[in-house]
């Protein structure tokens, strides 16, 4: 559910997993490392909501800078 394209699924899935926090922090730490970009996003509201900063600092170490924007 939260790989789906609609943002309604991909909300609901997100409040699921943080409703069955600490048990779902592992899926929500490995979401963070998702292929999907909305994914990722989903599982950085659920860690910011559940209070998780070094999770989310960890995670945006992690992602990929785009430099060709820079001029």
């Amino acid at each position: 559910m939260v790989e789906d394209q609609t943002w309604r699924i991909r909300a609901r899935a997100t409040h699921a997993l943080t409703a069955f926090a600490p048990q779902s922090l592992p899926a929500l730490r490995d979401l963070l490392r998702h292929e999907n970009e909305n994914v990722r996003a989903s599982a950085v509201q659920a860690l910011r909501v559940l209070e998780q900063e070094e999770d989310l600092v960890e995670a945006l170490y992690s992602f990929p800078l785009d430099c060709s924007c820079v001029s």
